[in-house]
């Protein structure tokens, strides 16, 4: 994990997100579910393999989980 959270160290969150093979779930919110059902990592695998199939280009965004806060506040609350 890149050692802050600062502008310079996007490229290792990016490196944190994008080299893995998002094969497993660390948090039942990772996307969000209409009836708010718990992702596990079979439904977690399944919906990266059904964007690959689709040869999809752009994250799908009613799929993301709101953070309740804005990339910036996120930053200033966690840079060291």
């Amino acid at each position: 994990l890149p050692g802050g959270c600062g502008i310079e160290d996007m490229a290792g969150w990016e490196a944190v997100l994008f080299d893995t093979a998002f094969s497993h779930v660390n948090n039942r919110l990772t996307l969000f579910q209409e009836n708010d059902a718990p992702v596990d990592d079979r439904t977690h695998f399944r919906f990266w393999a059904a964007l690959a199939r689709k040869k999809v280009e752009t994250f799908p965004v009613e799929r993301l989980v709101p953070m309740g806060m804005t990339v910036d506040e996120f930053i200033r609350t966690h840079a060291r």
